[in-house]
């Protein structure tokens, strides 16, 4: 059957239960995991009599959902936090499809479950509106409910700024990633290392380096397609776009805006996105891109087209190579994509745009004014911060989905060698969905590709120019906005992918500009601005 993965797979913040460390690389984060694997914390019961709270959360990126389990209600950790605790959750989810339209009802009715998950996804303006307009709680008036929560919080002041917002109000119950500033890169290139050994290679540094290599690749060996890009002309976790310069496509954002000396600025207005589009072009011209990359939309889609053997060098998620590999290896036991680095312009130079989207703390979840017992929910939530909710939440089941190997949890073959289902998806099965309150462990294979990343992507980049983030809009800015940035988005995409393909000619990259001010992008980059600057002096 198909492999599904999360979209975005999550590095998490590990806070030990005497002191919180922040863990900046990849032997720290082992270090700080060997000490919670010790259960100082654990999980308490919370009520005698059997009581049930709701919590509303959409499925569109959970691959257990329909294959493994039948409903987010019947997650293994679910089942074990209920056991412990003695409350029950009950599942609300909209079919797929169909969450924005059911968010947008459920708001209507003035009726809201308990808890709901990735509230600021679907609510068109700020945390401390929908505090203002009585649909959530302040979480600010319940930390002394969730002793393990706050204490994860509080462990810089940059986690701090993530979760307050610009009035003092804390909306959201914030899920901790592992780093603190400038944070973990997650995704970038990927290359195939048997192919580097074929043809007697180093590792290709440099744009010119990356050249040479997949000319190479095309000729030599007779790859038909030997670099993939994005549908959209980009390239994942900005990873051919930073030695320009610029953030143009992260999974991890919502928008295309970057920092260059504490001012917001947008790619496509600058000459860094011209001589990309420029050299993306002059590559796609000699073959050495794949040349239906914007048709290339589907996950499956790509999983074919990286696996095909004809793919040589791509941007992906580190936590997705093993599975790359896998199924490269049914064809051809060399088979074997392996982390690269950022290309650059010239040999040493850092980049500065990193793919951990510059924030510690992705907000979660989001408790109702009509739950019942706010101070109850937040007890519950808390037990997700105790050092035994860390384990439960991140490895599932004991002697199931994990065994503990020399101080360490290691996922058992049940996880990492099925042949039936991706290890992600049964994790979201046993384990934590995409978005939860928790903290969380990174790339949850804990693959050789993913310690790689410490070494390579993190060394190479210091991320100074990625918006943190915590920086959000307020309700005139989220307005002002998203009048305007769907369309310039579309425009963006659209001409991207017409300037490397050679359908609009590049002598036409003025009009181009042209035609995104006229759409209002600098107004865009103003919102954001703003924003920026209410967050420096939070």
């Amino acid at each position: 059957m198909a492999k599904r993965v999360l979209a975005i797979l999550l590095i998490g913040l590990l806070a030990l239960s005497s002191c919180v460390a922040l863990a900046d690389t990849a032997e720290d984060r082992d270090a700080i995991i060997r000490e919670k694997a010790k259960l100082t914390t654990k999980v308490e019961r919370l009520t005698e009599e059997p009581v049930t709270l709701t919590l509303w959360a959409d499925t569109k990126n959970n691959g257990a959902v329909g294959t493994l389990m039948e409903k987010l209600d019947d997650m293994e950790m679910l089942k074990a936090m209920e056991e412990k605790t003695g409350v029950r959750i009950e599942c609300i989810t909209p079919p797929v499809g169909e969450d924005e339209t059911a968010f947008s009802l459920m708001l209507a009715s003035g009726k809201y479950p308990d808890i709901i998950i990735g509230f600021h996804n679907y609510y068109a303006y700020s945390g401390d509106t929908a505090i203002e307009e009585g649909i959530i709680v302040n979480i600010n008036d319940l930390l002394d409910y969730a002793p393990n929560y706050k204490a994860a919080m509080e462990a810089s002041e940059f986690r701090t700024k993530s979760v307050i917002t610009d009035e003092g109000n804390i909306p959201y119950i914030a899920m901790p990633i592992v780093a603190d500033e400038p944070g973990l890169n997650v995704g970038g290139p990927i290359i195939r290392k048997d192919l580097l050994a074929k043809l007697g290679m180093d590792m290709p540094t440099t744009y010119d380096e990356l050249h040479t290599f997949l000319t190479r690749c095309k000729e030599e060996l007779g790859l038909k397609r030997p670099m993939a890009l994005d549908s959209n002309g980009a390239s994942k976790y900005d990873g051919l776009t930073a030695g320009f310069g610029f953030h143009l496509k992260n999974i991890c954002t919502t928008h295309a805006f970057y920092m260059e000396d504490n001012k917001i600025t947008y790619a496509p207005l600058t000459d860094g996105y011209y001589e990309y589009v420029s050299t993306m072009a002059q590559w796609y011209s000699e073959g050495l891109i794949d040349p239906d990359f914007a048709s290339v939309v589907t996950f499956d889609d790509g999983v074919a087209m990286i696996t095909s053997g004809e793919c040589a060098y791509s941007t992906d998620h580190s936590g997705i190579v093993g599975m790359y590999n896998s199924v490269g290896k049914t064809l051809n036991p060399d088979f074997e994509f392996g982390i690269a680095p950022i290309p650059v312009r010239n040999a040493g130079d850092k980049v500065h745009i990193g793919s951990s989207s510059g924030a510690t703390c992705y907000s979660a979840a989001a408790i109702s004014t009509t739950c019942a017992n706010p101070e109850l929910a937040m007890r519950y939530i808390d037990q997700w911060f105790t050092d035994e909710g860390f384990m439960m939440a991140n490895y599932g089941v004991e002697g199931v989905t994990y065994e503990m190997v020399d101080g360490m949890p290691t996922y058992t073959d049940f996880v990492m060698n099925n042949p039936d289902m991706d290890s992600v998806a049964i994790l979201s099965a046993y384990a934590t969905p995409v978005t939860w309150f928790s903290e969380y462990v990174g790339c949850r294979d804990i693959s050789d590709a993913t310690r790689e990343v410490t070494g390579i992507w993190d060394e190479q980049n210091d991320s100074v120019g990625v918006i943190p983030g915590a920086v959000t809009l307020n309700s005139a800015e989220k307005e002002t906005y998203g009048d305007l940035y769907s369309e310039i988005s579309s425009y963006v995409e659209e001409m991207t992918v017409r300037f490397i393909m050679g359908l609009e000619p590049l002598e036409n990259y003025p009009t181009f500009v042209e035609q995104l001010r006229a759409l209002g992008a600098e107004e865009a980059i103003g919102a954001y601005q703003s924003a920026y600057d209410r967050y420096l002096s939070r």
